[in-house]
């Protein structure tokens, strides 16, 4: 299972087809692409399963899926939602027809319409956006989806070819559901397809989440478990948890390199784990971070391996030319209206006078490459090549006095999207954040600032902010909220209020890290006091944010009651809340809360805490919330083996790994292996070994190919008391996992 960073990963790609090209052959690899590069446009199949969730229960059919992997409860609630596949077929055209193309399919494009890389691009995706940039680009693409057509595509054309595993969305017969992806698996002419691709060939797989048992996952094992490969699969993952979550036989392949993000910057302060007198640790949930995740509107960082930027890698590292379009529009026009109508020039056409609508076209052309070259055009150019540094670079070589008000918006567009993309939190990122802000300045001055401009100082602001932080400058990145606060604190438009509120959160945060926690306290504080009232979601998610970090200050300087105060004026605002990010913090709260009361030997009432956690939210399929049921299942299960109620506590305990036994969720596992090793442990104090033994045993077949550390050591633990008990060993006097 080897990993390595995108740097790496793309130098190997480029050496590859370089070494191929030398002996006259082309690129081995092909694209396989998920949901994830047509993201945030499109959304992803969690959002898509709340809203069928939602629609479901008008219906007032709200029975649970038997399963909880994530492919059976998306299929699940979108056939209880959309019963028949052609309104099913409506609803994916409804959320995919007309919308804007997203970056990353964008590069995407433009890396195919090269074919350096590859030409070939299989997805599960539904929607046309790859499609659609590349007519944009000029390259009309062949296109399958389904597979009595499939048959007519090959994997060594020299045509861009993209391949709809599934159908799309344009016909009722795309395949949405388990069964219908499972038949779809053994479709024997799109299985021989993929069977073929892949004897030759390997995917450089993007933005795909790997369902087992769809058709890609299926012909991916068969090729897997044939032997080795000649050319290694490059599987870029968005997060090492999307790696955790594979399968083994994928994960444990040598031929197959996980392409992870760099050292993941860190997104929250764990709180102190405190050991249980008897049953071993509790789970105490850490303070929000300052997470670099944002998203279209915020325009914030994050510190996933996205789509584009992965794309972003390869255009640069192969030095791909900017598309046709961008270099010269018009001429580029002018050749796609002639390639359209043919080479009849002097054949006057009395109908549309195409003729001369070339001729037109070719004048104004002549025109603009007659003209001095634009201020800007350079730093176009290098944002067309994904050469994000340069673009930086460029712009700090031009004087802002001499751009007119409009190239001035443009500048500072275009350098808040290269800071953005380079996420790298290097000089190079925070001078483009500071162009932005100076540009803006100028803009004030003399009166041109307009609404855009003031969110995107803010938003520039705001980032310089988080990568101060990031590289532990927390002094620095609280001077530059204070200027965010100072410049638009008083601002009325949401989005600007919403910069705000993010940046309070994220001063407290950096206090906290200075261990300034009064003085954090007095600026989650002033956050409630000023936007406590507002009832927008933006909103209300950082004020909820906020009385969750208080809370944690709070516990951090010992005040236990005035936390467990907090935390309940949190859930008394937001508990009834249907927001996903909204009901995560009351999930969260609910098992700080437990966790407090714990520590203060208050196990009734935390039970009682854990209980209405379970009430709420036992049935909840979002991910960070599942990851909290199954912490306050286990907190539970300690707090009754501290009150000596261990047969209680064992059935805790097994009703966690009845929910989340086939959990593939790293957080979420480790919850379940400790849990069976503290009923193994419980069954140790009730005197009865041979159930004891049996846990043990039960937990190293389980998870015995699980390599995961924080598994694999508590297997190893299980494994040891398994052994001692075999070898008479007495049993411990208190439980410890």
């Amino acid at each position: 299972m080897p990993s390595i960073d995108l740097k790496i990963a793309v130098a190997k790609i480029h050496q590859t087809i370089k070494q191929r090209q030398k002996r006259g052959l082309p690129s081995p690899f092909f694209f396989i692409v998920g949901a994830g590069i047509s993201h945030p446009e499109i959304p992803l199949a969690n959002r898509i399963e709340e809203e069928c969730k939602k629609e479901a229960e008008e219906y007032r059919d709200t029975i649970p899926p038997k399963s909880n992997a994530a492919i059976d409860t998306y299929s699940h609630w979108f056939s209880k939602a959309y019963p028949s596949a052609e309104e099913r077929k409506v609803y994916l055209r409804g959320l995919m027809e007309k919308k804007t193309i997203s970056k990353a399919n964008l590069r995407l494009a433009h890396l195919v319409l090269d074919g350096t890389v590859a030409r070939t691009v299989f997805t599960p995706n539904f929607d046309d956006m790859l499609t659609r940039a590349l007519t944009l680009f000029g390259q009309r693409p062949l296109v399958c989806d389904h597979p009595l057509t499939v048959g007519r595509m090959r994997i060594e054309s020299s045509d861009i070819q993209i391949i709809h595993v599934h159908g799309s969305y344009w016909f009722y017969d795309c395949c949405n559901l388990t069964d219908e992806m499972a038949e779809r698996s053994i479709s024997p002419a799109m299985k021989v397809m993929l069977d073929q691709s892949l004897r030759d060939h390997s995917p450089l797989v993007v933005g795909y989440s790997g369902w087992e048992g769809d058709i890609i996952m299926s012909a991916l094992k068969r090729r897997l478990d044939a032997g080795g490969l000649g050319t290694p699969i490059y599987w870029f993952c968005y997060r090492k948890e999307s790696m955790d979550a594979l399968p083994g036989w994928l994960k444990d392949h040598r031929d197959v390199y996980f392409v992870l993000p760099d050292t993941p910057v860190p997104t929250t302060v764990s709180a102190a784990t405190l050991q249980s007198t008897e049953t071993g640790p509790e789970v105490s949930i850490s303070i929000s971070g300052t997470t670099k995740a944002g998203d279209s509107i915020s325009g914030g960082k994050d510190s996933g391996l996205r789509a584009d930027s992965i794309f972003d890698a390869m255009v640069n590292y192969f030095n791909i030319p900017a598309p046709p379009l961008t270099k010269n529009p018009l001429s580029f026009y002018a050749a796609q209206l002639k390639e359209l109508l043919g080479t009849r020039d002097n054949e006057p056409d009395p109908y549309y006078s195409f003729r001369t609508v070339v001729e037109r076209v070719e004048r104004a052309s002549k025109a603009e490459e007659e003209k001095a070259p634009e201020t800007l055009q350079s730093l176009r150019d290098a944002m067309s090549k994904a050469d994000y540094r340069g673009a930086i670079r460029v712009a700090g070589k031009v004087e802002p006095n001499t751009l007119s008000a409009d190239e001035k918006r443009e500048a500072a567009s275009v350098l808040l999207a290269a800071s953005f993309g380079l996420n790298d939190n290097s000089s190079e990122e925070i001078a483009g954040y500071d162009l932005v802000v100076k540009l803006g300045n100028l803009q004030e001055r003399s009166g041109t600032i307009d609404s855009r401009a003031r969110k995107q100082v803010a938003m520039a602001l705001f980032n310089k902010g988080i990568t101060l932080g990031t590289i532990n400058k927390s002094e620095e990145a609280i001077a530059v909220y204070d200027d965010l606060l100072r410049r638009f604190g008083d601002a009325q438009e949401l989005e600007l209020r919403r910069q705000v509120a993010m940046a309070l959160v994220n001063k407290g945060y950096r206090l906290g890290v200075l261990n300034k926690s009064e003085e954090a306290i007095a600026v989650y504080d002033d956050l409630v006091g000023r936007f406590g009232d507002a009832q927008e979601p933006a909103l209300r998610e950082q004020v909820a944010k906020a009385l969750f970090n208080k809370g944690f200050r709070l516990g951090v300087l010992n005040k236990s009651e005035e936390e467990i105060a907090v935390y309940d004026d949190l859930v008394g605002r937001f508990g009834d809340a249907q927001e996903p990010a909204l009901r995560e913090q009351v999930a969260m709260v609910l098992v700080n809360k437990g966790y407090r009361l714990g520590v203060l030997n208050k196990s009734e009432e935390a039970i009682a805490v854990y209980d209405d956690l379970l009430r709420r939210f036992g049935d909840a399929q979002e991910p960070a919330i599942r990851e909290q049921v199954a912490k306050a299942l286990f907190n539970k299960g300690c707090r009754l083996g501290a009150l000596n109620r261990s047969e209680e506590g064992i059935a805790v305990y097994d009703d966690l790994a009845r929910r989340f036994g086939d959990a593939q969720e790293p957080t979420i596992r480790q919850q379940v292996v400790k849990a069976l090793v503290n009923k193994g442990i419980a069954f140790e104090l009730l005197d009865n070994k041979v159930m004891a033994m049996n846990t043990y045993e039960e937990i190293i077949a389980r998870y015995k190919e699980v390599t995961e550390e924080t598994v694999a050591g508590i297997v190893t633990k299980a494994r040891k008391r398994l052994e001692e008990l075999r070898g008479g060993g007495a049993p411990p006097a208190a439980a410890s996992v």
